[in-house]
């Protein structure tokens, strides 16, 4: 039987439970035998609708009709009366069974049903994001254990690379359109992919901390009640050297909770399938090699670690300013308030910023985006030449020259000590 016809045919056969728990406990004895009669027909009439669903397409097989009569019928009767002379009847007996406790009772099994229904039952949009465009992933397997197909077949869409403007623009967010593609709390992931650039099969199995997840989707206990998620996005970062993280994230905000390293396989390890399917794809790849981005990932796996205490000072017009976005070089995402914008320390330790996004009202009333996208190898000459940095001070003062222009300075403080980063990119378009 189908999984979902299961359910149907479940919640039926606790309908007709209470009907017939309905007619013990409160039909009088002049009705109680038509009203059994009823029972017996309804039964008997959804026994045959339910049968016949079954063979449906196929040849008819009596067995189903008896398997629903069972489901529909007979063990809802029998749970019925030992509900009725087992329970209700001592209630009755010792005058507990009042409205109230009535009221309680149900609502208790109602609560009960909802929680074993919705218990860690996440809706997940799942994507993977390359360290950039060099990377050209090929996954050939991937499993999310402890999880279900929302609807249909799961996978993992890929969202641009790490540090792509797209992942902060909120007018190019159009992968928040996308269904669920998984039900359930993950406790592991199973991936086997091609890195084309590095020419090497990677192959991976990790086991998630379900209570690090819990504790970061807050408010767990009340989930079944309301359904309300913190988080609804599931990211698989993919670093060269087979290097992985995990994220949970949402509109605004990705936030890492788990890091590990794949292992380098050959193609003899493949199954079958994954075999066959990179076999396919194979002759669709365009080989090349790292070349001089090679220093670029070195650079970036030694500051994506790094954990720092991060502040953000602005100064001028800053009631200019509609909203700023960071992509940090761990590629967590972040939005700042306004109450963050005067030095103050963030919660969350974060690794160095690699982009940053404002959106800037200027003199013209044109909204503006301001993107600064700043220099991976540059970001790590200063934590070569200075291993004790813990401290990053983001500065940004906004003023109007003389011919009305907005326009912007920017420095680093790391710890407390004048820098600047150099930008790769440093772009202002019109929103």
């Amino acid at each position: 039987m189908d999984s979902e016809i299961v359910k149907i045919y479940t919640v039926i056969g606790m309908v007709m439970t209470i009907f017939a728990l309905l007619i013990f406990s409160f039909t009088g004895i002049d009705y109680i035998k038509a009203m059994f009669i009823l029972y017996i027909l309804i039964g008997g009439i959804l026994s045959f609708l339910g049968g016949a669903l079954l063979s449906w397409g196929k040849t008819g097989n009596p067995s189903h009709f008896i398997i629903c009569l069972f489901m529909f019928c007979i063990i809802p009767l029998a749970l019925a009366s030992v509900m009725h002379y087992y329970v209700i009847t001592p209630l009755k007996a010792h005058g507990l069974l009042s409205p109230l406790n009535i009221v309680l009772f149900l609502t208790s099994i109602t609560l009960l049903f909802i929680y074993v229904k919705y218990y860690e039952k996440y809706n997940w949009k799942t994507y993977y994001i390359q360290e950039g465009k060099q990377l050209d992933i090929d996954i050939l397997s991937i499993q999310l254990i402890g999880t279900k197909p929302y609807l249909y077949s799961g996978w993992f869409m890929n969202k641009s690379y790490l540090f792509n403007i797209n992942r902060v623009n909120e007018k190019k967010k159009w992968w928040d359109t996308r269904e669920y593609q998984y039900t359930g709390l993950p406790k592991g992931l199973k991936i086997t992919y091609f890195s084309t650039k590095e020419q090497q099969l990677y192959q991976g199995q990790f086991k998630l901390k379900k209570r690090k997840i819990r504790t970061l989707m807050g408010l767990t206990l009340f989930f079944p009640l309301f359904r309300l998620q913190k988080y609804d996005h599931l990211n698989l970062l993919l670093f060269t050297k087979g290097e992985i993280s995990v994220q949970l994230g949402n509109y605004t905000t990705d936030i890492n909770f788990f890091d590990g390293i794949c292992t380098p396989i050959t193609v003899e390890i493949l199954s079958n399938q994954q075999a066959r399917v990179f076999e396919k794809n194979k002759s669709d790849i365009e080989i090349n090699s790292l070349g001089q981005n090679n220093d670029m990932s070195d650079d970036l796996n030694l500051i994506r670690k790094q954990k720092l205490h991060i502040r953000h000072t602005i100064t001028g017009l800053t009631h200019k300013i509609v909203s700023i976005n960071v992509i940090t070089t761990s590629g967590e995402r972040y939005t700042l308030t306004k109450k963050q914008w005067n030095g103050k320390t963030l919660s969350k330790m974060h690794a160095p910023i690699a982009l940053i996004n404002l959106i800037i009202i200027n003199n013209k009333g044109q909204k503006l985006s301001w993107e600064y996208v700043y220099d991976i190898c540059d970001i790590a000459n200063h934590f070569k030449n200075n291993e004790l940095i813990t401290d990053i001070n983001y500065t940004f003062h906004l003023y109007t020259s003389e011919d009305k222009s907005l326009l912007a300075t920017s420095f680093e403080y790391l710890n407390g000590e004048k820098n600047e980063f150099k930008l790769t990119d440093k772009g202002v378009t019109v929103v």
